[in-house]
Formats: structure tokens, C-alpha cells, sequence
């Protein structure tokens, strides 16, 4: 063991690498001797016993993360207490593993990998962490995908599409389709593909609260009121269906009729099968 004096500078190398406070830094370095990978090692394992405590911290910020591979996609939500800590290379770096350990397990169920990827993070910040969110997807050959990112990871959307035939993924004009898509769904934030996937309980509720607001007019009759529900209903689903918002890239077209048009241009039939968007 090392028993000279711990410097100043190995000090700082250790905070540099943890952003853990002076006193815990020189104590860490001393229980090492000076070795400073053997002083991370014990403050994680210091941090992992306290992680515990920490469940209840509110974790309001955090960094969206995406995998990509040719016949699969990933991406992670994973979340921490303090803007400082959401930009740090470190999170980061931790993020971008955690992510291609969902992408490996082909499940975006929580395993004992990743558990620890959340509890070494947090050991190093001493804040709490969570993976909020996660979506997996296998990519078909017949399957194009689209993606992107907003400010640096706060949003990420992911968008699948599915051609007729072998070689649309080559095609440029289904490329930019799909990343148009991708940038109208970080955009637009829908809910829901169409009418069809709409949940069952949220149609229910806002059947009757759009009944409930009817029932207040008065001088009409009850055909009418319900009408008038209907209609209110009808407009609500348009905002959050993706194939029925408004293009954001031009406001006159529907998600639908973008698609349409890109089918005459390419001459493939093109279905969009699924979505995804996380936000911090």
C-alpha cells in the first residue's frame, strides 16, 4: 500500500472523474493508498449503500438515449435530480450503456445489468436515478425507421414505417419521409397511431366530459347536445391521432395525406406501424 501523502492533484483527478466532495475524495484515496481506480471503487461501493435513501428525491431532469442497429432499435429514458449532473459526460456515458444493455436484451424489462449501471450512477452523483422509460423494437427487412433527437436528448421520437416489397429502406425519399415523421411526432407529441388505439378508458372519459359541457347549452334540443359532443370529441382525437394531426411542415396536409404523397413519388405502399417519443 501507498503511504505517502495524498496530493492535491490526485484530489482533483478523483473529483474530475466522480464530482464527489473534497472530504469524501482525500478519505477515499486514503482507504486506497493513493490508488485512485481502487478510491472510485470505494466510493461506489459506499454510494450503492446509500443509494436506498435517495428513492424519494423528485428526479426531474435526465437525458433520452437511443441505440440503433440494423435489425433493432432501443431507446431509454433515464432520469436525475439536477440539470449539472443530466449534461455530464459521465451520465452520459453510463446513458449510452444502459441503452445498448436494453438493445442486447432484446426487453426493456428492469435486469440486475441494469440496476447496477442506475446504482453506479447514482453512487458517483449521490442522486437518484431511474430508467423512467424504454422502448425496444426489432427491425424487419421490410421495416424503415426513423429518428430524431431534440436539444441534445431531451426528446427523442422513433418512427417505423412498413413497405410492400424489399428496398425501401433505400430510398431517399422514404428516408427523409421517416425522419420528417420522426421530427413532427418530438413536435406534435401524439398520443395515439389512429382512432382505432385509442384506449378504451380515455375515449370513455372524454365522451362524458364533452357530454357534461353539451348539457350546459341551453335552447337546444338533446340531438343537438350530442352533436355538439360528438363533434368536440372528433376535433379533440385529430390533435392527438398521429395520422390525422396537422403536418408540421405544412399545416394544410395531414400525417396521412404526407404518407399518400410519398407513395405516388415512390410508388411503394407504406404503412406506418408504430411510434415512440420520451421527453425529460
Amino acid at each position: 500500500m501507498n503511504t505517502n501523502p495524498i496530493s492535491l492533484k490526485q484530489i482533483k483527478e478523483l473529483r474530475a472523474r466522480t464530482l464527489i466532495g473534497i472530504k469524501d475524495c482525500k478519505a477515499a484515496l486514503i482507504q486506497a493508498g493513493g490508488d485512485i481506480d481502487e478510491a472510485v471503487s470505494i466510493l461506489k461501493r459506499n454510494g450503492r449503500i446509500k443509494a436506498n435513501s435517495r428513492i424519494q428525491r423528485k428526479t426531474d431532469n435526465g437525458c433520452a438515449f437511443i441505440y440503433r442497429d440494423t435489425d433493432k432499435l432501443a431507446i431509454a429514458l433515464q432520469t436525475c435530480e439536477s440539470e449539472s449532473v443530466a449534461i455530464n459526460n459521465v451520465f452520459r456515458s453510463a446513458g449510452h450503456k444502459l441503452v445498448e444493455v436494453i438493445a442486447a436484451s432484446g426487453s426493456t424489462d428492469l435486469t440486475s445489468d441494469m440496476e447496477l449501471l442506475l446504482k453506479d450512477s447514482m453512487a458517483i452523483f449521490k442522486e437518484n436515478m431511474s430508467l423512467r422509460e424504454a422502448v425496444y423494437w426489432n427491425i424487419g427487412k421490410d421495416e424503415i425507421v426513423g429518428e430524431y433527437i431534440h436539444n441534445d436528448g431531451e426528446i427523442i421520437a422513433v418512427v417505423k414505417l412498413k413497405a410492400d416489397r424489399a428496398g425501401a429502406q433505400h430510398d431517399n425519399t422514404i428516408k427523409s419521409l421517416c425522419s420528417d415523421l420522426a421530427m413532427h411526432i418530438c413536435a406534435a407529441a401524439p398520443m395515439f397511431l389512429d382512432r382505432q388505439s385509442v384506449d378504451s378508458g380515455y375515449l370513455a372519459e372524454y365522451v362524458e366530459l364533452f357530454l357534461s359541457q353539451s348539457r350546459e347549452i341551453e335552447n337546444v334540443n338533446d340531438e343537438t347536445r350530442q352533436n355538439i359532443a360528438k363533434g368536440k370529441l372528433s376535433k379533440h382525437l385529430s390533435t392527438l391521432c398521429l395520422m390525422e394531426q396537422e403536418y408540421v411542415k405544412d399545416n394544410k396536409k395531414s400525417i396521412k395525406q404526407v404518407i399518400s404523397d410519398a407513395e405516388k413519388l415512390t410508388g411503394y405502399n407504406i404503412e406506418l406501424t408504430d411510434f415512440a417519443r420520451l421527453a425529460v
